[in-house]
């Protein structure tokens, strides 16, 4: 049974449709390794027609991706309230991890930045950061035994600190460097 805008629904399969799910269903492991070679085949070319349609649709884009955006918030409101407990220990942890973290030692380590690059400089990708773009950045992240010293901590784009991730920095340039090629 299909939900059709919260009205039950039975969908018929045609025998064709029932002979192609049932090889469908039998041939995963197939597909998922054809489409993932596709993918990687056609990289380039997925990626402009993409862009294309991005760049024609702007409307219907920007509709989705705050549809998506309005979707993923409420997930993560009904989450919250499920777990509540949850929420509070996240919070505690990081509290923890970040309470040893005081303005001058944060002072200091935008001077060392500066003074190293000339500018306030993005220490993953070498580039200089905007008015706001900035961000404190763990080299070794804390959930991976990094702490708070001036020697761990660095200035990056708020975008290469999320695409860092919990990577150290070597992890970062290796995958970063496979990825682009």
């Amino acid at each position: 049974m299909d939900k059709v805008k919260g009205v039950d629904a039975v969908k018929e399969l045609t025998p064709k449709q029932k002979a192609q799910k049932k090889w469908r269903d039998s041939h995963k492991e197939y597909i998922k390794l054809h489409n993932f070679e596709y993918k990687k085949k056609y990289r380039e070319e997925l990626k402009r027609k993409r862009m294309e349609y991005v760049a024609t649709h702007q409307e219907e884009v920007n509709f989705l991706r705050q549809k998506n955006r309005l979707r993923h918030r409420g997930y993560c409101k009904k989450w919250s309230r499920k777990f509540p407990v949850k929420i509070q220990l996240r919070h505690l942890q990081r509290r923890s991890q970040t309470k040893d973290i005081t303005i001058e030692r944060i002072q200091k380590v935008y001077e060392n930045n500066i003074k190293c690059y000339g500018t306030l400089t993005c220490y993953l990708c070498s580039k200089p950061i905007g008015f706001g773009q900035d961000c404190l950045e763990h080299k070794t992240p804390l959930s991976r035994g990094g702490n708070n010293h001036e020697s761990n901590l660095d200035i990056a784009h708020r975008i290469c600190n999320v695409s860092k991730s919990n990577k150290t920095v070597e992890e970062y340039i290796q995958w970063k460097t496979k990825r682009s090629h």
